[in-house]
């Protein structure tokens, strides 16, 4: 039986995310300049079960969900954007280089379908001009490299305070 790992909840900004990996994914979203809301609002989905989506980022009227890096396909979140019409952006491990989100969202035709790769960079960051392309991440796009630097050097042990500004060129 393979031994599950406890998350350790973690205080950024006053709010007292579940894991350290949500607490990471909002200081790249903040050094990014992303405005977000933290579990606002659950959902009841068809199948009775209750779902609270981790993040909501107010100006695209998106919903964001972190998972950890052996995430499997969860059929809650098939079921909250067919039901709600809400596109749902899933966040897989901690921020990197890998580009390792997927965006769901609602097709034309009623469909869920889920875009993998640089979904939130393409559909999301572009609004702050913001956009990358190819395989890796370079110092080309200093914001991106400044986001992911902020996430993933921060520490919270002994009340430390991550004051995250978001990039200036």
């Amino acid at each position: 039986m393979e031994k599950q790992i406890k998350t350790i909840e973690t205080e950024y900004k006053n709010f007292r995310f579940r894991s350290r990996t949500e607490a990471r994914w909002a200081i790249y979203f903040d050094a990014l300049g992303v405005k977000w809301r933290y579990e606002v609002e659950g959902f009841k989905l068809p199948s009775g079960e209750l779902y609270l989506p981790d993040f909501y980022f107010p100006e695209h009227e998106a919903y964001g969900e972190v998972k950890p890096d052996n995430f499997e396909k969860d059929i809650r979140h098939n079921q909250f954007v067919s039901e709600t019409g809400n596109s749902l952006l899933i966040f897989v491990g901690p921020p990197s280089e890998d580009y390792n989100y997927q965006l769901w969202k609602e097709g034309d035709n009623g469909d869920v379908r889920k875009i993998e790769g640089r979904a939130f960079a393409d559909e999301i960051m572009g609004k702050y001009g913001i956009m990358y392309y190819g395989d890796v991440l370079s110092e080309d796009w200093p914001a991106l490299a400044y986001a992911l630097r902020k996430a993933n050097n921060a520490r919270f042990e002994y009340g430390e305070k991550n004051n995250i500004k978001p990039y200036k060129p």
